[in-house]
């Protein structure tokens, strides 16, 4: 179950400059760092346009074990709309939780969180 969570999909589009540091700049770091994790799982439908989906995205909860920092579960907070895209969401998230991969370290001050919360978006 999820306990709390961490919106980092606002820290994921903030623009941090190279040398920003502090709590905006880490949660965008680990906002990034979960990304790209989620991505290896998850990929795009190639039988989408990139027209088409570069207008898509789905809003994610990650469940995080916060023993052994692996993602437990999923849940689509909001769906895209689109059959294709969102199946594709659920089957790389269900990847991503098979493959019992480490998720990141959150930030000092994050600890006790047991979720993430992400945005996926078709642009390529």
């Amino acid at each position: 179950t999820e306990t709390s969570s961490t919106d980092a999909s606002a820290a994921a589009d903030a623009s941090a400059s190279p040398d920003a540091s502090g709590p905006s700049a880490d949660l965008a770091d680990y906002a990034r760092r979960t990304m790209l994790i989620v991505r290896r799982h998850w990929t795009i439908p190639a039988t989408l346009s990139p027209e088409a989906a570069s207008a898509l995205s789905s809003t994610i909860s990650i469940s995080i074990d916060e023993t052994t920092r692996h993602a437990t579960g999923y849940r689509i907070v909001s769906e895209s709309g689109n059959a294709i895209f969102d199946e594709s969401v659920r089957r790389g998230l269900q990847a991503l939780v098979d493959a019992n991969e480490l998720m990141p370290e959150p930030p000092a001050g994050l600890d006790d969180r047991a979720s993430v919360r992400l945005r996926l978006t078709g642009r390529r």
